[in-house]
């Protein structure tokens, strides 16, 4: 057996083998108070899974999907309020 280093995001559980998978995850993390992700922004009305099986997001303002990386240079996001759920968990669209 080989002892082996993982890298943990200082804000949820992802590990990963390298610190520049880290350091590219922390800044979109969805547990990040100060990460920006569109799960997290107020302008999000849809959430769908793509033809390659990957959870992604349509904005209201922007129009079409929305990926977290594109959130980061994004200067229209506002970050939801975390007491009152986003409106699509709000009307039952999530399972």
């Amino acid at each position: 057996m080989k002892e082996v280093t993982r890298y943990k995001c200082d804000h949820c559980e992802k590990l990963a083998a390298r610190p520049s998978t880290i350091a590219k995850h922390e800044p979109v993390c969805v547990s990040n108070p100060e990460g920006k992700n569109c799960f997290n922004c107020v302008h999000q009305v849809s959430d769908y899974s793509n033809e390659r099986g990957e959870h992604n997001h349509e904005c209201d303002l922007i129009g079409g999907e929305c990926t977290k990386y594109r959130a980061l240079e994004c200067d229209k996001f506002e970050r939801v309020n975390h007491e009152v759920l986003p409106p699509v968990v709000e009307e039952g669209a999530w399972p």
